[in-house]
C-alpha cells in the first residue's frame, strides 16, 4: 500500500537452483546481490551507510501431484545502504493451495503476509485471494477475489478486488478473451492493477476498473 514489496516483477542480479521433480515435490533456492536494481558503486561517504550491504533470499517448496497443488514462499531482503523512513528491509510470507476435480473446476486459496522494517518502525500487511475457474469444451469462466487488510499504522488502508473473465480456444495455439476488473480502495489506500502504468493509485481511496479484449497466438 504506497510500496512496493520484491520490485512487483522479476528480481535482478539473482541466481538460482531449481531441484528435480519428486513425486511431484520441487524447492527453488534464489539469492540476489541487489535486488531493487544495480548495484551500489562500492564508495561510501564518511558516516554514510554502506552501499555495498544488501541483497535477498527466496526460498520456494511447492507441491502439484494429480488435482492437488500447494506452495510456501519465503522472501526476506534487506536495502542497499540500509533502511530509512521511506526504504525498509522487507519480509514476505505465502501460502497456497489449489484442487482441480474432475468436471473441470478448480478453486484455490493463497495467503500473504507482507512486512517493511523502516527506521521509524515496522508495517505490515495481510492479503488473501480466492481464484475460482471452469473449463467447458473449449472455454474457460474465470471469478478471481482479492482482500488486502488495513497497513499497521495507516488507517483505512485495505482493499478489495475482484476479475472476471471467460476465455475461448479457437485452436491448440490461439486463444481470445475478455475480462474485467475492479478494484476498491478504502480512503486510506493507494492500490492500483498491476497493468495500470503504475503500482499505486494516485489519491488515496480511489478506485480503478478495467476492461480488457485478449487474443494469444503460439508460435
Amino acid at each position: 500500500n504506497g510500496t512496493v514489496i520484491a520490485v512487483t516483477s522479476r528480481t535482478a542480479n539473482s541466481v538460482w537452483y531449481d531441484s528435480p521433480n519428486l513425486s511431484g515435490f520441487t524447492v527453488r533456492v534464489a539469492g540476489s546481490t541487489a535486488f531493487a536494481g544495480a548495484e551500489g558503486t562500492g564508495l561510501r561517504a564518511v558516516g554514510a551507510a554502506d552501499p555495498g550491504k544488501g541483497g535477498a533470499t527466496n526460498l520456494a517448496l511447492n507441491y502439484a501431484n494429480g488435482p492437488i497443488k500447494a506452495g510456501y514462499s519465503y522472501w526476506n531482503a534487506t536495502v542497499e545502504g540500509g533502511k530509512t523512513a521511506a526504504v525498509g528491509d522487507q519480509r514476505g510470507d505465502t501460502l497456497q493451495f489449489g484442487y482441480s476435480f474432475p468436471m473441470g473446476l478448480k478453486v484455490g486459496i493463497a495467503w500473504n503476509k507482507s512486512k517493511l522494517d523502516l527506521t521509524t518502525g515496522e508495517r505490515s500487511r495481510t492479503a488473501w485471494l480466492l481464484p475460482i475457474s471452469y473449463d467447458f469444451g473449449s472455454n474457460r469462466v474465470n471469478f478471481t477475489y482479492l482482500s488486502a487488510g488495513d497497513t499497521t499504522g495507516v488507517a483505512s488502508s485495505g482493499a478489495k478486488a475482484f476479475t472476471l473473465a471467460f476465455g475461448h480456444a479457437l485452436s491448440k495455439r490461439t486463444n481470445v478473451g475478455i475480462n474485467y476488473s475492479k478494484l476498491s480502495n478504502e480512503t486510506g489506500a493507494t492500490y492500483n492493477l498491476f497493468g495500470g502504468g503504475t503500482s499505486t493509485a494516485t489519491v488515496p481511496g480511489a478506485d480503478v476498473s478495467q476492461l480488457a479484449l485478449t487474443v494469444y497466438h503460439s508460435f
